[in-house]
């Protein structure tokens, strides 16, 4: 941890032990999609401190700098539990996103059950929102509790529709303590589910969703943190099935990355078994960013096998040597006519042109 980012923890640490409310702003995110792809549901809230935030991002002092409607279209503020509780895949805009756990469901209805159990499972967890804490405390505070808890801030409710619960955590996580902790690529092996209330584990996440948040928030460290992790568990078994996905279609430092990898291991086994599947994906129009891959394919195999074959031969400045040619017509008009021999000279200024 940085001596900035302990010294915001220590504050917030003894604003708590003078019974100051130090949570002021509370997201909700969706954490759940259906394995079918169809819906994204069950969001779930976590909070945080305003001033932690906008210290330590100017994304969020620009977002969050006055009580007014959020400038992120994928976000928007609300009271009370006036939020979504479920969108369509397309809506949430990230169909690759690992950090939302598949549910099984098969209909509406089992959803909303899945998502009662949610709600009342988050607010056995989470904390009471402002009105609540202060009811409870009418009862049993003295009149300097009551003074305490009636000078805090009114919590802020905004709803992020974009990003996942889990990435969101990992990313607040990051905010407070400097540290970021990456699952494993989903197609290295497979991803155990995060209990969502967790406390008894460090949060982690899918590098490629946090790329995407980092890139949206323009965090560039947190970036490349997530680059590096991402390229440093790629291999032949995998680099074929990430050159798939539908995040390298509109970020193009992992598309290079990726490549790369591909060619480094371009002859070995595994990627030769799983190149044909891939390329039968792009035939069938299952990828958006396919023309890309199959251009830099060819790029790549003219760099590395054609570079020095066929140069360009130099310009050469036209003069009464080098500015003549001539080659063989057959007139079709006339069938009988015997091939003539045309030539054309160039002058200097290619002013005049003669035949013969």
């Amino acid at each position: 941890m940085t001596d900035l980012k302990s010294a915001q923890v220590d504050m917030l640490l003894l604003k708590s032990l003078l019974g100051e409310d130090i949570i002021d702003i509370k997201f909700c995110l969706f954490s759940s999609r259906s394995k079918r792809g169809e819906k994204v549901f069950r969001p779930r809230a976590l909070h945080a401190n305003i001033r932690l935030l906008c210290e330590n991002s100017p994304y969020f002092a620009s977002l969050l700098r006055e009580k007014t409607r959020p400038l992120d279209h994928a976000m928007f503020e609300f009271r009370g539990h006036n939020h979504p509780q479920m969108i369509s895949d397309s809506e949430y805009g990230y169909n690759d996103d690992s950090d939302l756990e598949d549910e099984d469901t098969e209909n509406k209805e089992s959803v909303a059950k899945l998502q009662t159990a949610a709600d009342a499972k988050d607010n056995s967890n989470c904390c009471q929102n402002y009105n609540e804490r202060i009811c409870a405390l009418d009862k049993v505070a003295s009149d300097t509790s009551k003074d305490i808890v009636k000078n805090a801030p009114e919590v802020r409710h905004i709803f992020i529709r974009d990003t996942a619960y889990r990435t969101w955590k990992a990313l607040l996580f990051y905010f407070y303590t400097g540290r970021i902790y990456f699952a494993v690529l989903k197609s290295t092996c497979p991803r155990f589910p995060e209990s969502a209330s967790s406390i008894q584990s460090t949060p982690t996440c899918s590098a490629k969703s946090m790329y995407r948040l980092a890139c949206k928030m323009d965090l560039k460290e947190l970036q490349m943190k997530a680059l590096d992790f991402i390229c440093g568990t790629m291999t032949n078994l995998n680099v074929v099935i990430e050159l798939g996905s539908p995040l390298l279609a509109s970020h193009r430092p992992i598309f290079d990355a990726v490549l790369d990898i591909l060619f480094r291991h371009i002859d070995s086994p595994p990627v030769k078994s799983a190149l044909p599947t891939l390329f039968k994906r792009i035939a069938d129009g299952q990828l958006r960013h396919g023309a890309d891959i199959l251009n830099a394919i060819y790029e790549k195999v003219l760099a590395k096998h054609y570079a020095t074959s066929n140069p360009v031969p130099p310009s050469l400045p036209i003069t009464d040597s080098n500015a003549t040619f001539s080659f063989n017509v057959k007139p079709s008009a006339i069938p009988s006519s015997k091939p003539s021999i045309i030539s054309f000279k160039f002058s200097d200024n290619f002013g005049k042109t003669s035949s013969e």
